[in-house]
């Protein structure tokens, strides 16, 4: 038999989840392939009929030759022996990326999306409730009245509204998050524990290094997602994420990843009857539970900022500043904590190397390495300011809660790579404090007389950081973040002395326009 079909199914011999359910792969007499379903399908469909979740996918799939059959069998075989074999996740990443787009000629959203588009009416249900979306955009005025600044982000936009080619290409790409499936679950079923709540955005390092999200469908949802996060209703209730988790740009990407590696992985495509299609559907209300609550999306109540007198008696403590108090609370294995020693050394291993990759912080520049590496740091106590300095210019790669895992040697080296970051962007002086040595000196008055803030970086700070942290109860509401940093930065650096990194005992301070240049690095590195 020439047939390829996906279906839930149950496992014959042992339950793989506890609902002994499967993902299984059948290609005519060959040995069905089985996947552990746990934690995607199973949890999110253990009501829903085979036909719903997999029925529109089997169409496609019957519609293919036996070559294109037999080149996604050999896939799902391939793959699986790839997360089986491979121990580190990094390298499961670069094979499951290669192996995906080796047959994006059939993973395709256009060639997918026309197949749709020639489906019959019934007993598909396609073509009638695919009517209900416009062909084209539609003039503003017949949205919303006003002017068009004020308008962009209100519902009934055009940014919110999907058209019939656009929903044509999300059906494709439901179609290939499905097929996907497999895969995707037997690799979340190994590495779970590694990502824990991050678990979305590691998928979102395969998905987004694939062919398909190249089309121009994704750029369009992303448009979709950023409508709803810019929402000024919304900015109030991601004020928890953005403070705790990740940036405004990165919460994009994980609602995109939410979308494409669970939600429509997990939809059922058949729409009920006189329904619109069911994937709009699946997509705007992910979006909407995105942005609405998106605490209960890592499993966490609002974190608060605690106020000077509900400080705790530990020292430490009582010393961070609110930019730290702002925490995110999970703890890691010994096995993790392993695995971030390792991922820092790669990192600063690649970035003190002429290594060729398009995801560097610095330029390769061998005099600055070697004049920032010959500073002996050995007997230097790291200080905080430098900490929350460094922090600020590497988050991208290397995030600040992992810091105090690290060891003293390779937090140095992590400086090292943050001053010469400093250094070719024009901030010298930052980049000295960076690697210099500080102590507390009683007698000690910093020279440098510190500029105030401008009417212009206060305008910028706004921008950067529009969410406030949730107050306590009876407290009022919190400055603007950044500022606050800044603020809080500052006041760390002038009240200890410093001396030059090589030990010649010169003098360094902070710059004059030291708020000014952090507003700067701030815009620089997104933070």
């Amino acid at each position: 038999m020439d047939n390829l079909v996906i279906s839930l199914a149950t496992n014959p011999a042992t339950a793989m989840t506890k609902d002994g359910k499967v993902l299984g792969i059948s290609r005519g007499t060959n040995t069905r392939l089985d996947f552990p379903a746990a934690g995607y399908v199973v949890k999110a469909v253990k009501d829903i009929n085979d036909q719903a979740l997999f029925g529109l996918v089997n169409q496609w799939l019957d519609s293919l030759s036996t070559q294109e059959k037999d080149k996604i069998y050999d896939m799902y075989c391939r793959g699986k022996n790839i997360i089986i074999d491979t121990s580190r996740y990094e390298a499961a990443n670069d094979r499951l990326i290669s192996l995906f787009n080796g047959v994006s000629d059939i993973l395709n959203i256009d060639r997918i999306a026309t197949w749709v588009e020639r489906l019959p009416g019934d007993p598909a249900a396609y073509k009638h409730t695919l009517a209900a979306y416009p062909e084209d955009e539609a003039s503003v005025d017949d949205y919303v009245e006003g002017e068009q600044e004020e308008i962009v982000h209100r519902p009934g936009t055009p940014v919110k509204t999907l058209l019939l080619h656009e929903v044509r290409d999300l059906i494709a790409v439901a179609i290939i998050s499905k097929l996907m499936a497999p895969l995707l679950c037997e690799y979340t079923n190994k590495f779970r524990m590694v990502f824990q709540k991050m678990l979305e955005m590691q998928l979102f390092n395969i998905i987004s290094h694939l062919n398909i999200f190249k089309h121009p469908i994704i750029e369009r949802l992303y448009r979709y997602v950023r409508a709803f996060i810019m929402d000024p209703e919304s900015r109030e209730q991601l004020g928890v994420v953005i403070h705790s988790y990740m940036s405004e740009e990165e919460y994009a990407d994980y609602v995109v990843a939410l979308i494409i590696c669970h939600r429509l992985m997990n939809a059922p495509l058949q729409p009920g009857h006189d329904k619109k299609t069911f994937v709009p559907n699946v997509i705007s209300t992910a979006v909407r539970d995105a942005c609405s609550n998106p605490a209960a999306l890592f499993g966490e109540k609002r974190q608060r900022a605690k106020s000077d007198d509900q400080k705790g008696a530990a020292d430490d403590d009582a010393k961070r500043s609110t930019f730290e108090r702002i925490s995110v609370g999970f703890t890691l294995s010994g096995g993790q904590q392993v695995m971030s020693n390792w991922g820092l050394q790669r990192f600063i291993a690649r970035e003190l190397s002429d290594c060729n990759t398009h995801k560097r912080l610095t330029r390769y520049d061998p005099r600055l390495i070697e004049y920032f590496l010959k500073q002996d740091r050995s007997d230097i106590t790291n200080q905080n300011p430098q900490k929350i300095l460094c922090s600020i210019v590497v988050d991208e790669f290397f995030p600040r809660t992992m810091f105090d895992l690290q060891t003293k040697a390779d937090m140095d080296l992590l400086y090292v790579v943050s001053a010469i970051w400093l250094y070719q962007n024009g901030f010298e002086e930052l980049a000295a404090l960076q690697t210099a040595r500080g102590g507390i000196d009683e007698t000690y008055l910093c020279g440098t007389t510190i500029r105030q803030w401008s009417e212009a970086d206060l305008e910028t700070l706004t921008h950067l950081y529009p969410y406030r942290p949730a107050p306590a109860a009876g407290r009022p509401v919190m400055a603007n973040l950044g500022m606050t940093l800044i603020d809080s930065l500052l006041k760390m650096f002038v009240t200890l002395r410093w001396s030059d990194g090589e030990g010649k005992g010169e003098t360094v301070e902070p710059p004059n326009r030291f708020r000014s240049q952090m507003v700067e690095i701030l815009k620089l590195r997104g933070t």
